[in-house]
């Protein structure tokens, strides 16, 4: 899996984008390293791209423990939004378990089946194609 991030502070929007197979633990070192970035503001809103998702390594089972992670950042992340992009249904799915098990979450978070209407809730423009990308 390819897991990344980055942080748009003029929209105070941080995207972290996952492809391939999901590995939880790169994506919950990458989420930290997010968080921790000194360029994330406290309230910094979220999005959560899986759109490039293949499937799982079966790690999802630890989802509990990723969520858990949630309110060792409160002081970062309180105030902000988490919205998550997950078109398939098992990754969608998958999703909304996370934000379940994430109740105590210092954040708002939704599940989204299309980025638009993600970007909408947040407030935020979308973001530009990279010229690095094939058509």
């Amino acid at each position: 899996m390819t897991c990344s991030y980055e942080i748009d502070p003029t929209q105070r929007l941080a995207r972290l984008t996952a492809r391939g197979r999901v590995d939880v633990r790169e994506m919950t070192r990458t989420a930290i390293a997010m968080v921790e970035d000194p360029a994330f503001a406290p309230g910094t809103d979220q999005l959560v791209d899986l759109s490039a998702v293949t499937g799982s390594d079966g790690v999802f089972r630890n989802l509990r423990a990723l969520a858990s992670r949630g309110p060792d950042f409160r002081d970062r992340l309180e105030g902000g939004r988490l919205a998550i992009v997950a078109p398939g249904d098992l990754v969608f799915g998958l999703a909304r378990l996370y934000v379940a098990a994430g109740r105590d979450l210092p954040v708002e978070a939704r599940v989204f089946r299309e980025a638009e209407a993600a970007r909408r809730w947040l407030d935020v423009e979308p973001v530009p194609e990279s010229d690095d990308h094939p058509d």
